[in-house]
């Protein structure tokens, strides 16, 4: 009975091993099958283990195949996967990526130029090979048409330009022996490793994919080896006269170099400046005009309740130092006995973080600080201006002479001040005198705005009689009346190099004068309302302006593009054109625009009160 039960056992036991080894195996089969992998059977019948791969054609390699393997995969850069990879794209875009490269070669700096312009003939041959043979006749034969003319006095490649019109089709090709040898053999160029890098970095940084294979499937270039630069120093060594005249040469070349790449800089695209802006909150006494020191050490607001605030732009408080003699202080008998011997009437003053000045009797329409920043001047609706001193902020002059309210004033680099008024006048004064010695007498209506020339010896004023009048500061004459607004002007702005005269206003253009003509010599639109204040940088290539439209727009002040005739020009105010010079426009939430000013180092400094 007990080996009767144990052979039951065994059996079913080795059927039940047998089954679960052909499940499995059905389940790898399958596998595989999916994989594109199949089994291997053994010369006896039966399945192995081992399975064959239907895309593999060799499983065993030598050890120089290994190596000569390894070599090539560490050999696959960028470049050489261009090289094997199929030119398609666009007969559009490969027409557009050659007309870019070949203004790159032709605009290209001194010591590159001459080897980079090789480039062209082969260039254009295979661009228009790769058109034709990919179908795009038509196409092809604008491309030719259009970039012809850059080998009219090429006489050795003359046969093969001529042959490439003739050209129809792809079929074509094979029966020109010269175009088939062109096509078939790399086309080898001698270049320097400095041109080639320089050549590297415009193909790859802009979108120049097409042209990129093309150099890289049809193009060799042969890059002279040290060895050969170092005989050719050897041989220059030897020469010292020639020495003499390379070393030369070489200082030359670099000079045009520099002078050309600073050129290039300079005649490129303005930088778009940093901008800082200033917003007053709570401005319920209303704000009329914003100042801020040349050492940025100060901010300033003038406000119609007839008080300045002064703020410290600095993490610093407020300091006021003492005066022995305080314009602004009354001392009666009381004082001295209230205070100890040892405390001054005039002395205590607690730091501050705001600090107001007062001593106006109207509205505070313009402030301004001198170049030093150690005083300010404030003109008011009481027709008069004054003079604060910055270390006890107590006002140290009172200026009279305007029968009216003082819109504006400006400070010479000579220290000269000059004053505007709705007198009709325009003033100028020293800060040592309290009366004016000179008045400009020209204008029909009220003047808005005052500004000097960068070398002193001129002012222009801004009238509401829509003139800007330039004013000899030695004489007191007009020497430029300049017409064209259609508005109040209410803003103006010299250049730094003197050369130019930006004025704005109610009308919302923005004019810019040339000073040694008197002509108009751009005019900005963009502005839907009027416009408060103007900026030059540094440079006298960008221009900012700002007003009642919550916008600070940048203008670029050397592109070459002439005005439009007056006379074709609408008259109509804030049509909606924008000029093409406008380089950015920065909106605010709701901050309308009352100064601008760029610092030495270009940093837009904007400051206005919010609607």
């Amino acid at each position: 009975m007990c080996d009767v039960l144990s052979n039951y056992w065994t059996e079913n036991t080795g059927i039940m091993k047998r089954q679960q080894r052909e499940d499995i195996m059905s389940s790898v089969h399958q596998y595989l099958k999916r994989r594109k992998f199949e089994t291997v059977s053994s010369d006896n019948g039966e399945d192995k283990t081992s399975v064959k791969n239907k895309r593999v054609c060799k499983q065993n390699e030598n050890l120089c195949e290994l190596s000569i393997r390894r070599h090539v995969k560490c050999s696959s850069v960028t470049e050489n996967v261009l090289s094997y990879s199929s030119i398609s794209g666009d007969v559009t875009a490969c027409d557009q990526q050659f007309t870019r490269l070949k203004n790159f070669l032709l605009e290209a700096v001194e010591p590159y130029r001459d080897e980079l312009k090789n480039l062209l003939y082969p260039m254009y041959v295979h661009v228009y090979l790769e058109m034709l043979c990919n179908g795009h006749k038509t196409p092809a034969h604008k491309f030719y048409d259009r970039h012809v003319a850059l080998f009219k006095d090429d006489e050795v490649h003359k046969t093969v330009i001529k042959t490439l019109r003739k050209l129809e089709a792809k079929s074509d090709v094979p029966g020109c022996k010269d175009i088939a040898n062109f096509r078939e053999h790399k086309f080898s160029i001698t270049m320097s490793e400095e041109s080639l890098s320089y050549l590297m970095r415009h193909l790859k940084t802009e979108d120049n994919m097409i042209m990129l294979q093309i150099f890289n499937h049809y193009l060799q270039i042969i890059v002279p080896t040290s060895d050969s630069q170092i005989e050719l120093r050897e041989q220059d060594k030897k020469e010292d006269k020639k020495e003499e005249g390379c070393s030369k040469v070489c200082s030359d070349v670099t000079i045009t170099s520099l002078k050309q790449c600073i050129a290039k800089v300079q005649d490129g695209p303005s930088n778009i400046s940093s901008i800082c802006c200033f917003t007053f909150l709570n401005t319920s006494s209303g704000l009329c005009s914003v100042s801020i020191s040349a050492d940025n050490e100060y901010i300033c607001g003038g406000f119609e309740d007839s008080t300045i605030s002064l703020w410290s732009n600095k993490p610093d408080l407020l300091h006021t130092q003492p005066m022995s003699n305080n314009p602004s202080v009354i001392s009666v008998a009381a004082d001295y006995y209230t205070i100890s011997d040892d405390d001054s009437t005039t002395n205590r003053k607690k730091d501050v973080e705001t600090l107001k000045m007062k001593g106006h009797n109207g509205a505070v329409y313009k402030t301004c600080f001198t170049h030093d920043s150690q005083y300010l001047l404030s003109s008011s609706q009481d027709t008069t201006v004054r003079l604060w001193d910055m270390t006890s902020h107590t006002n140290v002059v009172l200026y009279r002479g305007h029968s009216s309210s003082v819109w504006s004033l400006d400070i010479s680099p000579l220290g000269y001040f000059a004053s505007c008024s709705q007198d009709r006048t325009a003033k100028l004064w020293c800060l040592d005198r309290n009366y004016p010695i000179r008045s400009f007498i020209g204008h029909t209506y009220d003047v808005d705005v005052v500004k000097f020339h960068p070398n002193g010896n001129y002012i222009a004023t801004g009238s509401g009689d829509k003139t800007v009048r330039l004013w000899s500061v030695q004489n007191g004459r007009s020497v430029r009346l300049l017409q064209g607004h259609h508005g109040s002007i209410l803003a103006m702005a010299f250049s730094p190099n003197g050369e130019f005269l930006a004025s704005a206003g109610e009308d919302r253009r923005i004019k810019i004068w040339d000073l040694s003509s008197g002509t108009l010599f751009k005019e900005f639109r963009g502005h839907s309302d009027t416009v408060y204040d103007l900026s030059f940088n540094q440079q006298s290539t960008l221009l900012a302006s700002g007003g009642m439209d919550c916008c600070v727009r940048m203008w670029d002040v050397r592109k070459n593009r002439e005005p439009k005739p007056e006379s074709k020009m609408s008259s109509g105010i804030g049509e909606g054109h924008t000029s093409p010079e406008l380089q950015g426009a920065f909106s605010t939430k709701s901050t309308s625009i009352t100064f601008l000013q760029f610092t030495k180092n270009n940093l837009l400094q904007v400051a206005g009160s919010i609607l």
